[in-house]
């Protein structure tokens, strides 16, 4: 009985208390908002109003820096995998990284103007 119990509390320790990461790419979802700060202190707010696959739709980015905050809008766009899974930014190693590639984007900037780009991306590190 003795030998029992401590196969069970092994089994426990070893498959109960491991923890993966969810892959970035994973983390995006419909109607969710997915935060993640830059190596600068600024942060980014990302909401998909719908998700099939890898694509987008109804895309809305708020980045929050030192100048102020702006806000980009996108009909729509994708999500991939980072191709090498890990990248150093900043002095820092990021492992779990998805890039998000808008197209036709509207940028609102904090003093009010707008500007216009055919595409952005975005490397998403929760």
């Amino acid at each position: 009985m003795k030998n029992i119990f401590h196969i069970l509390l092994s089994s426990l320790f070893l498959f109960g208390c491991s923890k993966r990461a969810v892959p970035a790419v994973d983390l995006v979802k419909a109607g969710k908002d997915i935060v993640w700060n830059e190596s600068d202190g600024s942060t980014n707010v990302l909401h998909v109003d719908r998700r099939n696959g890898d694509s987008l739709e109804g895309i809305r980015v708020v980045h929050t820096g030192k100048d102020g905050t702006v806000i980009m809008t996108a009909d729509s766009g994708k999500v991939y995998a980072y191709p090498s899974g890990q990248d150093r930014i900043g002095g820092v190693l990021y492992t779990n990284f998805a890039k998000i590639a808008l197209e036709n984007v509207h940028a609102k900037n904090a003093d009010g103007s707008v500007n216009e780009y055919k595409d952005a991306y975005f490397f998403m590190h929760p």
